[in-house]
């Protein structure tokens, strides 16, 4: 997940990383018990396969939905696992956010 560059990249939310970094490595050490995924129960080999394809820039998405969310959110843990659960899915689409708005000036 390039932990130093993110470090490097987000200086001041090196707590926020570090939790994100327990969180995947409690998934993926202790894969016996099923997690809950937002309103769903999943087995533990999907979630260990999920979070075995996390990378930087599912990481950085992660941590830039964080930023930008604007309702409370009540429960830090649920959410930090369900949004990496799901950021191998739907980086792509942010990256393109991202190229587009660099590109046009915009959100598309």
């Amino acid at each position: 997940i390039s932990y130093e560059r993110l470090i490097q990249d987000y200086p001041g939310r090196k707590d926020n990383i570090d939790e994100i970094v327990n969180l995947i490595t409690e998934a993926i050490a202790f894969p016996s018990r099923s997690l809950h995924i937002g309103d769903l129960t999943v087995p533990p080999a999907l979630i260990h396969a999920q979070y075995m394809k996390l990378d930087y820039s599912c990481i950085r998405y992660v941590l830039e939905s964080m930023d930008h969310t604007t309702s409370r959110i009540r429960n830090m843990h649920a959410y930090l696992r369900t949004a990496l659960y799901n950021a191998v899915n739907t980086v792509s689409n942010f990256i393109s956010a991202e190229v587009h708005a660099d590109l046009y000036g915009e959100e598309p």
